[in-house]
């Protein structure tokens, strides 16, 4: 847009790298329920255009992330809020704060993704191939 309005504060105009290169495989380390939410969220962000072989850790970190919070919740569900400590006292399930961690994780690693739409709205990407029908106008967003 400020190539638009002529960049009447002359400041520099950040520049977006160009995005290229395959979708990254799924590390052989996620566990199951991780690696079906790796090929669940592969297509949707490599539709996006944004990720590269560069992003493997980041989405793997998501993915691993998610499954440790649907253990957790799971864990959660089956035994409850409360479990019996060492001393045969009532203590806070430890499920409860995996969950938390998972979940805090799952925010960090989603929003360097841009898997809500706020998230997506603050990357800045440039499309590896310009040629295509919506090029012109991509061009005027970035």
């Amino acid at each position: 847009m400020k190539r638009l309005d002529g960049n009447p504060g002359n400041r520099p105009i950040f520049e977006a790298p160009v995005v290229s290169g395959d979708f990254p495989s799924p590390p052989d380390w996620l566990d199951d329920m991780a690696l079906g939410e790796w090929n669940r969220l592969a297509p949707i962000l490599d539709g996006m255009g944004i990720i590269t072989g560069a992003d493997r850790v980041a989405i793997a970190a998501y993915c691993q992330a998610y499954s440790l919070y649907v253990n957790a919740t799971r864990d959660l569900s089956a035994n409850g809020f409360s479990a019996e400590g060492r001393q045969g006292s009532i203590v806070k399930n430890p499920a409860l704060q995996a969950q938390i961690a998972a979940q805090d994780q799952m925010a960090k690693w989603g929003a360097k993704l841009g898997l809500s739409p706020s998230d997506r709205a603050r990357l800045a990407v440039t499309p590896d191939d310009d040629s295509g029908p919506d090029a012109d106008v991509l061009r005027l967003l970035s």
